[in-house]
């Protein structure tokens, strides 16, 4: 009974995913996260840094944790996942 259970249950999330897709596409995905999750994101985890350029984005899973009162970010630059950032010798 629990087998039915979860293939009836795997079904429907599946054919949940392919509907929400067709709502909500990936390129969309990308689009809302690039003008809207991105900026919050950045100026969440940038404060406190020593100085920062103009159109600085850091994504999601980016560490900037040790000694960012040292650190300089210049304009239009870019930090992605799993980054992991701190001034020499910290």
């Amino acid at each position: 009974m629990k087998h039915i259970f979860f293939i009836a249950l795997q079904k429907i999330t599946l054919a949940f995913a392919r509907m929400w897709s067709k709502i909500f596409p990936y390129k969309m995905k990308c689009l809302v996260d690039e003008k809207f999750v991105f900026p919050f994101y950045t100026i969440w985890i940038t404060r406190g840094i020593k100085s920062i350029g103009k159109n600085v984005i850091v994504r999601p899973k980016a560490n900037l944790i040790h000694g960012v009162e040292y650190i300089t970010i210049g304009d239009n630059t870019r930090f992605g996942a799993n980054l992991y950032n701190s001034p020499h010798g910290m």
